[in-house]
């Protein structure tokens, strides 16, 4: 109690108080004169959960390659204590009454929103998905490996020999199309048997 009081800066009474609604909502386990510790069993109650809250348009939402990727998500975040919240709109995430404790915001969105939806968590705590920006973290995904397992899903699991492909600003070396373009021209190299051509748009 008394190191909790330093670090907090708190009098030993707070720390008590505190200690007590813990126990009350079975978070913690402690006995007179005996150390505290979290609970086991605490892990199934929503409020011991990190909240990790995804904002995305609807068009995100039922777009299948995000679709598979959100539902990935949730599978993980609930795998590690956390709860998955998914929000399509601002004022979804506004009446939702918490405070997430990490923000996930999926692709395509005005620097505007961004900059709004930056105000509901630490800094740090707010994630881009698929959005490079050197002012928050972000997790970007391979396109030069996107470009190469596409082909090689046609060519080898749907048997396709003959593969067209449609891209658009190919002349951007790092445009995600130019680098999935470059994937696929890899595997294309390695395969010789395969006939694939392309047409930029």
């Amino acid at each position: 109690i008394s190191c909790l009081s330093r670090e907090f800066g708190v009098c030993s009474a707070t720390v008590k108080r505190v200690l007590s609604q813990l126990r009350d909502i079975d978070l913690v386990d402690g006995q007179q004169g005996k150390c505290v510790s979290v609970n086991p069993k605490a892990d199934g109650n929503p409020l011991f959960r990190r909240k990790i809250a995804v904002y995305a348009s609807m068009e995100r939402v039922h777009n299948t390659f995000y679709g598979a990727v959100l539902d990935e998500l949730n599978t993980l975040v609930s795998s590690v204590y956390g709860s998955f919240h998914l929000f399509v709109s601002l004022d979804q995430l506004k009446e939702c009454g918490f405070r997430p404790d990490v923000l996930i915001l999926v692709d395509t969105l005005s620097e505007e929103l961004v900059k709004e939806l930056s105000g509901y968590v630490a800094a740090d705590h707010l994630i881009l998905l698929n959005r490079m920006n050197s002012r928050y973290h972000y997790v970007s995904n391979d396109n030069v490996q996107a470009g190469y397992t596409a082909l090689s899903y046609l060519a080898e699991t749907c048997g396709h020999h003959h593969i067209g492909m449609l891209v658009t600003q190919s002349q951007y070396p790092q445009h995600c199309m130019k680098l999935r373009l470059d994937g696929a021209r890899q595997y294309a190299s390695e395969h010789p048997e395969l006939a694939f051509s392309f047409v930029d748009i």
